[in-house]
């Protein structure tokens, strides 16, 4: 529950002005060799998803879990992983990641970082079109601990260029990379801070104001050893919002499900709903163990379980950023269950600690 709290927690930041953590990982609730694609933060909103395009088929694999974070899968050299969420409602958005290189680092793998609207290009440093802000953190040669900028607003480019001084870092170190960019005032800021040996290899910052619509969250890098005998590891990944914007209400769908892609037999509990944002709830109180059992998925739909004699569901979502009108709608067939008049309730509600 404390999962879906915070997912909807990024809808209320609009209201208040510190820091909030939209997204946090710290890579330790995986199994090791299994991909990031399908699996949800930690904590936060989001999910990571496998590649920057549906259906891309180049080495660009999606990072995997390992005993050190996440990194390459065997062989490979290149890996990237993005979080999806909205980020219209902050003033400031905030990446952060900690990460070792290995012995990596003599083959110069630049890190990537930033934030971009589209889905549809393989590669965070690649994107061409539409809107980025990102920076590339370079690991060793001559330029090693600057940064390069990669900001485009509309598809044309507005900063793409060198920052910072030649910094050396040992291949061991743990380092940590944030970028931020404030949507108000333009200014892009990226930090990079050597945590093994406490102190500050780079602080940078552009200005590049206009750029919106910046809906995912991402962290990659190529040019890795691959198998290398000490491996790159990501370590953690946080991003975060603060301060507020004049964003209007909403309006639109906030989530719909037809019921079609279930399994016969499985409680809605813990699902996504189809389109639109949040998770099927199993109760409305943690271990309430009465009558009423979760619904579960049939061949026509979804139903009450085999013996029991009602049920119920819930969306958890946050309602006060949208217009004052508020639906909700439900088709149903009550079948031979009519005679005993059973009573349909829908309806939006405040607290999750009844049954």
């Amino acid at each position: 529950m404390k999962r879906l709290v915070m997912m909807i927690g990024w809808m209320m930041v609009a209201v208040v002005t510190r820091a909030s953590v939209i997204a946090t990982d710290d890579f330790s609730g995986g199994t090791i060799g299994d991909e990031l694609d399908g699996v949800a933060v930690q904590s936060g909103s989001g999910i990571w998803t496998k590649s920057y395009s549906e259906g891309y088929s180049g080495n660009l694999l999606p990072l995997v879990y390992s005993t050190g974070g996440v990194g390459m899968p065997a062989t490979k050299t290149s890996g990237n992983g993005a979080i999806a969420a909205d980020f219209s409602a902050y003033t400031n958005i905030q990446i952060s990641t900690e990460f070792y290189i290995g012995s990596s680092k003599a083959n110069n793998p630049p890190i990537t970082l930033g934030f971009f609207e589209t889905l549809n290009k393989t590669y965070i440093q690649n994107i061409g079109d539409d809107d980025l802000v990102a920076v590339k953190f370079i690991t060793s040669g001559s330029n090693e601990g600057k940064m390069i900028w990669r900001i485009i607003d509309e598809g044309v480019v507005q900063e793409s260029s060198y920052a910072g001084s030649a910094v050396s870092f040992a291949s061991n170190d743990l380092v940590r990379l944030t970028l931020s960019y404030n949507l108000l005032t333009g200014e892009a800021a990226v930090e990079a801070y050597n945590v093994t040996q406490g102190s500050l290899i780079n602080d940078v910052t552009a200005n590049v104001p206009g750029v919106g619509g910046l809906k995912y969250a991402a962290m990659g890098l190529i040019g890795l050893t691959a198998d290398a005998a000490d491996p790159f590891y990501f370590k953690s990944v946080q991003v975060e919002g603060s301060g507020s914007l004049p964003v209007p209400p909403q309006s639109g769908i906030i989530a719909s499900d037809d019921f079609s892609d279930g399994t016969i037999g499985d409680e809605l509990d813990g699902l996504f709903v189809q389109s639109g944002f949040g998770v099927w709830t199993k109760d409305y109180s943690a271990g309430y163990s009465g009558s009423l059992g979760p619904l579960e998925f049939s061949a026509e739909g979804v139903g009450v379980p085999s013996g029991k004699s009602g049920g119920h569901m819930a969306l958890l979502n946050d309602y006060s950023i949208y217009t004052n009108t508020l639906q909700v709608s439900t088709t149903f067939a009550v079948g031979s269950s009519k005679t005993n008049s059973p009573l349909f309730l829908l309806g939006f509600y405040e607290t999750i600690n009844k049954g």
